[in-house]
């Protein structure tokens, strides 16, 4: 997982592979913790292959000051497994043990589907969840 600044993400997406093969590497732009709320988006499958970078690149925002909210874009994750929603739920507890309170933002329907079916749309999406009504 690369952690972009929101200025570089146009030299980020010129990097992705050739047009037709999937880019299954999330990127994160926007991680300059600006406080007291950091917005930070992922793109990318957020899976088995790259859940273990969510950590990873939260860890350096939470660090030191850490902000007190948290806000996870994901209105570029077409696809969310069991390994994401555990990757999405281990930086939600990371961020509380610091008083960050991490929510997720823009899922597109099928990520919010999954998480509607795991049960963890309460916990992750917060009063966002209750914009968006059950399929």
């Amino acid at each position: 997982m690369q952690l972009v600044a929101e200025s570089n993400v146009d030299d980020a997406r010129r990097r992705s592979p050739a047009p037709g093969s999937p880019d299954r590497r999330p990127i994160l732009s926007g991680g300059e913790p600006a406080r007291p709320r950091t917005r930070v988006a992922l793109s990318g499958e957020l899976d088995m292959a790259s859940a273990h970078q969510v950590e990873s690149a939260i860890t350096p925002i939470l660090q030191g000051r850490p902000p007190t909210h948290l806000d996870l874009d994901l209105a570029a994750v077409p696809f969310l497994d069991s390994a994401g929603i555990l990757a999405l739920l281990r930086a939600r507890e990371r961020a509380a043990e610091v008083g960050c309170r991490l929510v997720i933002h823009n899922p597109v329907r099928t990520v919010r589907r999954v998480l509607q079916i795991a049960g963890v749309d309460d916990l992750l999406l917060g009063s966002v969840a209750a914009d968006h009504p059950p399929d």
